[in-house]
C-alpha cells in the first residue's frame, strides 16, 4: 500500500469519527458480540426522530419499539401537527415519524485486517439493511458475532439521499478470528444508546424561533418595566 492509499484511508477514518458509517459501495465488516459476555444481545433497538427542528437533528425517542413511554415528539409536538391543516405541518410529521433502529458495534474490515470496534446504526425499514443483519444474529446455525467462529459479512450501499438502497448481507465463505485487541476496544452497547430527553427535544424543534421569541419577549417585559418607572 502507498502512501496516497494510505492517507485515503486515514481521511476515511478520521471522517467517519467514532461512527462507523455505510458509505457508497461494498462495506466490510464483522458485527461483534456485547462486551457483557454471550448471554448479553450483540445489539440494541432503538427509535429515533430525524429532521427535528431548523438545524435537523436527530434525536432519541423516548418510546422504545413497541410504542411504549413518554416522548415530547410523539406526545405533545405531533398530535398538533395532526390537528392542523396545513400542508408543511403533514410535512414536519413525516419527517420527524419515530423510525426503529438497530444498534450494533462492528469491526470494519479492509485488506483482510480488522479496525478498532465502532457502533453501526441502521434503518429497520424495508430499504435498510437492519432486519436483515438482525436475521444473520438470530441464526441457530452460525454464530456470526462469536469472535473465534464468525464471519464478516458485506453490505453493499446503492446511491444516496432518497434513492438509497442495500443489497442483502454476503458473508464470509470462511470465518475468522477476531484479534483480541479489537475485542478489548469494545464499548458498552448501554453506553452508546442515544438518551432521551424532553427538553432537547423541545429545544430542537423551536431552535432559533424559540431563542428569538423568548428574546422578544424579554424586550416586552424590559420595556413593560420601564412604562411603571
Amino acid at each position: 500500500m502507498g502512501w496516497k492509499d494510505e492517507a485515503q484511508k486515514r481521511y476515511k477514518e478520521k471522517k467517519s469519527g467514532d461512527q462507523y458509517k455505510l458509505a457508497d459501495g461494498e462495506n466490510c465488516f464483522r458485527m461483534l458480540p456485547s462486551k457483557k459476555g454471550a448471554d448479553d444481545p450483540p445489539y440494541r433497538e432503538i427509535r429515533m426522530h430525524f429532521g427535528v427542528g431548523p438545524d435537523e437533528r436527530a434525536l432519541a425517542c423516548g418510546k422504545n419499539s413497541d410504542g411504549v413511554g413518554k416522548c415530547k415528539i410523539c406526545d405533545v409536538f405531533h398530535p398538533k401537527l395532526r390537528a392542523s391543516t396545513k400542508r408543511s405541518s403533514k410535512l414536519t410529521l413525516e419527517r420527524t415519524a419515530p423510525k426503529d433502529q438497530l444498534l450494533i458495534q462492528v469491526s470494519p474490515v479492509e485488506d483482510a485486517k480488522f479496525g478498532k470496534a465502532k457502533p453501526l446504526t441502521v434503518g429497520m425499514g424495508k430499504k435498510s439493511p437492519g432486519l436483515p443483519l438482525l436475521a444473520l444474529l438470530s441464526s441457530k446455525k452460525r454464530s456470526y458475532e462469536s469472535p473465534e467462529k464468525g464471519y464478516n459479512v458485506t453490505v453493499t450501499r446503492n446511491g444516496t439521499g432518497m434513492q438509497t438502497s442495500y443489497d442483502a448481507p454476503i458473508p464470509d465463505e470462511e470465518p475468522t478470528k477476531v484479534p483480541p485487541k479489537i475485542l478489548e476496544g469494545m464499548a458498552d452497547l448501554d453506553d452508546l444508546m442515544p438518551k432521551y430527553s424532553a427538553e432537547e427535544q423541545e429545544a430542537a424543534w423551536y431552535g432559533k424561533a424559540r431563542e428569538e421569541e423568548e428574546e422578544e419577549d424579554d424586550a416586552d417585559a424590559d420595556e413593560a418595566e420601564e412604562e411603571e418607572e
